[in-house]
């Protein structure tokens, strides 16, 4: 609890529309090359294809996961950088982000 003061996050969200633009071109990139991928592997056993296309809501929840993964990686980033003790907790929360994109089967992209 933050003792009842306003929290002002206007900051995180012109970060998160900033990192989610990169991730959708990130993930529509990743996409295309998937696809490239599939046009020469049609004789590979299945656990050897390219990955098939994402369903419109596994696209969005991917671009969920990634974007907040990101964002949070960003403030670890910063709190570090302040000698804060915070940023393990967050560094853990966006590796956290990232495993549920992985237990979902999603695709986990890099931190940019």
């Amino acid at each position: 609890m933050n003792g009842g003061s306003v929290v002002d996050f206007t900051d995180d969200r012109a970060d998160a529309k900033r990192i989610e633009e990169e991730v959708r071109r990130e993930l529509d990139e990743a996409m295309r090359g998937a696809a490239k991928i599939s046009e020469f592997t049609v004789d590979l056993p299945a656990h050897l294809s390219a990955r098939p296309p994402l369903t419109e809501a596994d696209y969005e929840v991917a671009v969920a996961l990634n974007t907040l993964a990101r964002l949070i990686e960003e403030r670890a980033e910063s709190a570090c950088k302040a000698r804060e003790a915070r940023w393990e907790g967050l560094s853990d929360a966006g590796t956290m982000a990232l495993n549920a994109a992985g237990y979902l089967g999603l695709p986990q992209l890099p931190s940019s």
